[in-house]
């Protein structure tokens, strides 16, 4: 309740993909995936805790957002009794959330499709116009055509890593890119 709330009241009003909407419904989907690879209760706590507090940092910043995320979690997890292993893992499995993807373990493998669900979406058109706004506020001078492409390369290259990520993936890949390519959107 402390981190949505916290998320409800300070994210910034320009993130309009990063929205405290957006940061619930990674957390739930975060639960759907952990049942789904069949994770046990630790493993559980520690990919849920991690969602809940992986977009927090924009709380503080638009740069460098999982940096802040993981010293949050570090500074705030102590209350709530977790351990220094737990904690270690969770500010380890946020900063593992970087790009490009480069997962060690199945924790990090699993945070990272909960991360990059949203480019197997169904909405994802929408989604993409959203991040484009955002980070055109944000870090200024993003080209629309330059944004489309990079969008392109990335779905190109991401691969969910988790059968759970594959199997609920609304969109093929192929069909993602044939919308990105139609869109006429500049």
């Amino acid at each position: 309740e402390m981190v949505t709330s916290k998320l409800e009241a300070e994210l910034d009003k320009n993130l309009y993909f990063h929205t405290f909407e957006y940061a619930l419904h990674l957390y739930e989907y975060s639960g759907l995936l952990a049942k789904a690879a069949d994770l046990d209760m630790e493993e559980t706590l520690l990919i849920r805790t991690s969602s809940l507090l992986l977009n927090v940092g924009f709380t503080i910043g638009y740069e460098n957002q999982e940096n802040k995320s993981a010293e949050y979690a570090r500074n705030i997890l102590p209350e709530y009794n977790y351990s220094e292993k737990q904690i270690a893992v969770i500010s380890n499995l946020i900063l593992s959330s970087k790009w490009p993807p480069e997962p060690k373990n199945m924790l990090e493998m699993i945070l990272y499709d909960i991360k990059m669900e949203f480019i197997g979406r169904a909405d994802y058109i929408r989604l993409y116009k959203l991040l484009f706004l955002e980070q055109n506020h944000y870090l200024k001078s993003v080209e629309v055509l330059e944004f489309k492409h990079k969008q392109l390369e990335i779905i190109q290259q991401y691969q969910f890593f988790t059968e759970p990520a594959k199997r609920l993936r609304e969109i093929p890949v192929e069909e993602q890119l044939s919308r990105i390519k139609e869109d006429d959107w500049k």
